[in-house]
C-alpha cells in the first residue's frame, strides 16, 4: 500500500521550505520501519522506489517543476532506476536520499549516476539560458 500518511508528512514539512533553483540538491530523509522490509529482513526493493517518491514529489514543488509540467502536458514520470545498496537497510535505520552525492569509494553505477546528473544540470542550464526550447511531444 502506498504511504500516504508519509507523502502527507513529506508534503507538510517541506511546505515552507525555501524555493529551489534546478542545480540545487533536496534532501530526504526517511525512517525504515517493519512494513518496509521483505521476508530476509531487508528493504523490500518496491519499497524503496516508493521512498523515492517521497522525495521526489516535494522536490519537484520546491523547484517549481510541477506548475512548469502542468503547463506543458508533462508529468513527473521515472523511465528508469538503478539502485545500489552499500549496505544493509534494515529496520528503523534512518535513509537521506540526495541524488548527485559521489561518494570516495564510488562504483561504476555511481559514476554513472553523477555523470547523467551532470549532463541534466548542463541542459537545464541550456533550457535557463533559452538556448534551446522543449515541445510536448505529438500525441498520435
Amino acid at each position: 500500500m502506498y504511504p500516504y500518511v508519509r507523502m502527507t508528512k513529506e508534503m507538510w514539512k517541506f511546505r515552507r521550505a525555501p524555493r529551489l533553483s534546478i542545480l540545487e540538491p533536496h534532501v530526504s530523509t526517511h525512517r525504515i520501519w517493519p512494513w518496509d522490509l521483505d521476508p530476509w529482513r531487508e528493504l523490500n526493493n518496491g519499497r524503496t522506489l516508493t521512498l523515492f517518491d517521497l522525495g521526489r514529489i516535494p522536490m519537484s514543488l520546491r523547484m517549481g517543476f510541477r506548475k512548469v509540467a502542468r503547463e506543458n502536458g508533462w508529468d513527473i514520470t521515472v523511465a528508469g532506476n538503478s539502485t545500489r545498496y552499500r549496505k544493509r537497510v534494515t529496520v528503523f535505520m534512518e535513509v537521506a536520499g540526495l541524488g548527485d552525492y559521489l561518494p570516495k569509494y564510488a562504483g561504476n553505477l555511481d559514476i554513472m549516476t553523477a555523470a547523467a546528473t551532470r549532463t541534466a544540470e548542463m541542459f537545464a542550464q541550456e533550457i535557463i539560458a533559452g538556448t534551446i526550447q522543449l515541445k510536448s511531444p505529438e500525441v498520435a
